[in-house]
């Protein structure tokens, strides 16, 4: 006898229970099916916290909530930040010193994540190898004018360092270690400064199984929820190689691996991806352009289990090949790509802390990545003139903005192809106007500001005086759904040479808007002109302030690091 048991009625908190774990679309779409489900949305303050979370690229981390405070209390809280940032409102400028006695400065590295503002230096009495600065210790402090900074000394040198607070992680990289010809890294404890007790292995080692090389070293580090990924630069004969390495930290195994031979710049897209920024070659030297190449993490670990001393040996492992590449513009036959000048940007990554308060929001997806690069054009007598000349050139400099959404349209198109599948390629045409937005700026100006989730903080330089003015672009499309912008063409710069007729002025800041039917042109380097049109809000701040060495945004403070230090 065949029986079936049909559920006519499901409780409202039961409902309301199962769309909280959702995304926001899901809500979204779940609101529009009828006027039942439209009400339980528009009456639930946890479903409407849930969707301007969502499509803003933030959640509510429950666990890390101070006290009982209500929910229309976390949504206010969470809109007067979001208004703060709007209207680029700053409040009085705290300094925050930190303790430099006894430090190298000229050798420090600094790093901002999760409020957490730390440096890596070494100590009068260590030896200083000659070649790659070496570190031994490490200063931390917590961002706030009344926190004290603490040092972690470790009883080594290292050469690199990422820092993941939210899990008490730090990954102390080592050029030549435990020999020539290999690299370590050493997982320890943000807190102690020992060996990570969630970490099966202390330290995990790369043996290029040559001792002869001509060098070898850490190009890159970062660590994101389970995942530790590390580039390394070696070369050998005049042969230069790249290797991009991905392990699951916790346990050791190595997860994926690329090699390249051209120079990479690696990053995190979500927990199921990496993007690399690197060049296309095409034969000719000159013909190369740069392009987005995204690689699917594996769900099954290459490394299966944890090899005898955790010392992976890079040639038994095999190369992945990226899932999707997206071109960028093909450069015109005049033009090349300057190397030194490529450069990705992607900050936080997901699961790091926004902001916190009341309650505690963190990021859930990137939703900006921002590439930088510049071209040098040539004429036909270049062959005529010194080297001098020859480097002066005509030279562009770009910053390229790009909404992660196209990214993941892109992917969707093949997630369900299966790993060996061959490489898709997708021109520029087809993905890159609607994404993206270019600007024409200096390297300068560019090495100063920094992006944050879907913000960007421009520095703007002047020439008469030692002072600046700060501008905070913003490319998160639900702001359009706010605000209605129209403007004339801008050529060139991606900014209207004329004043924006929406927008206005609010207290010191200068607001300007520009939608998607506001087109950027750049003609300088290209074959064929480039077209961008991705929207974007820009606040400028019109007072100057004293100049910084560079600026970063990070919760509710805006970060600039003096220029002595």
């Amino acid at each position: 006898m065949n029986q079936s048991t049909t559920i006519l009625v499901l409780p409202e908190e039961t409902v309301v229970g199962i769309l909280v774990q959702c995304g926001y679309l899901s809500i979204i779409s779940f609101s529009h099916t009828c006027k039942k489900a439209h009400k339980t949305v528009k009456l639930s303050a946890r479903l409407k916290l849930s969707i301007e979370l969502g499509m803003c690229g933030f959640k509510l981390v429950d666990e890390y909530t101070k006290g009982h405070i209500s929910l229309s209390s976390v949504m206010k809280e969470f809109q007067d930040y979001q208004k703060a940032l709007s209207n680029f409102g700053l409040g009085p400028m705290i300094r925050q010193p930190v303790d430099l006695q006894g430090i190298n400065i000229p050798r420090a590295q600094w790093h901002l994540r999760n409020g957490t503002y730390s440096f890596d230096f070494h100590t009068p009495s260590s030896d200083q190898a000659i070649g790659f600065p070496q570190f031994n210790s490490a200063q931390v402090v917590d961002l706030g004018p009344l926190n004290v900074p603490r040092t972690l000394t470790f009883g080594q040198v290292f050469h690199a360092r990422t820092m993941d607070s939210n899990q008490d992680l730090m990954i102390l990289g080592e050029n030549g270690a435990p020999r020539l010809g290999s690299i370590s890294f050493h997982l320890r404890s943000t807190e102690t400064g020992k060996p990570h007790p969630l970490a099966r292995t202390s330290t995990i080692c790369v043996d290029l199984e040559s001792p002869i090389l001509d060098s070898i070293r850490i190009t890159y580090q970062e660590a994101m929820g389970q995942y530790f990924m590390a580039g390394i630069y070696i070369e050998n004969l005049g042969r230069c190689v790249h290797e991009i390495l991905l392990w699951d930290w916790r346990s050791g195994k190595l997860v994926m691996r690329v090699r390249s031979e051209q120079e990479v710049f690696p990053v995190f897209l979500d927990e199921h991806h990496i993007i690399i920024y690197s060049l296309v070659p095409r034969g000719d030297f000159r013909s190369q352009h740069p392009a987005l190449f995204i690689y699917r993490i594996p769900k099954i670990l290459q490394g299966h289990d944890l090899p005898p001393a955790a010392t992976y040996y890079l040639s038994r492992y095999p190369v992945q090949n990226p899932t999707l590449v997206l071109e960028l513009p093909e450069l015109d036959s005049s033009a090349t790509i300057d190397r030194d000048s490529l450069a990705l940007g992607i900050q936080p990554l997901p699961g790091d802390v926004a902001f916190s308060k009341a309650a505690t929001f963190v990021f859930t997806r990137t939703i900006i990545i921002e590439l930088s690069f510049g071209v040098r054009e040539t004429s036909a007598d270049e062959h005529s003139l010194d080297l001098d000349q020859w480097e002066l050139g005509n030279w562009s400099h770009y910053q390229v903005f790009v909404h992660t959404d196209h990214l993941h349209a892109q992917l969707k198109e093949c997630q369900h192809q299966p790993e060996s599948t061959a490489t898709k390629y997708v021109p520029w045409a087809r993905w890159g106007p609607a994404a993206t937005r270019w600007f024409q700026t200096s390297l300068a100006e560019s090495g100063m500001g920094s992006l944050c989730g879907s913000r960007y903080v421009g520095v703007n330089v002047s020439t008469l005086q030692p002072s600046v003015t700060l501008s905070l672009y913003d490319f998160d499309i639900p702001v359009f759904k706010k605000y209605v912008a129209t403007e004339v063409s801008a050529h060139g710069t991606g900014v209207a040479e004329q004043p924006a007729p929406v927008g206005g002025q609010i207290s010191d800041c200068e607001v300007r808007m520009l939608g998607s039917e506001t087109e950027t042109v750049i003609v300088h380097g290209f074959k064929n002109p480039v077209v961008s049109r991705l929207a974007y809000r820009v606040a400028t701040r019109t007072q100057p302030i004293p100049l910084h060495a560079h600026w970063r945004l990070s919760g509710e403070y805006l970060v600039g690091v003096v220029s002595t230090i």
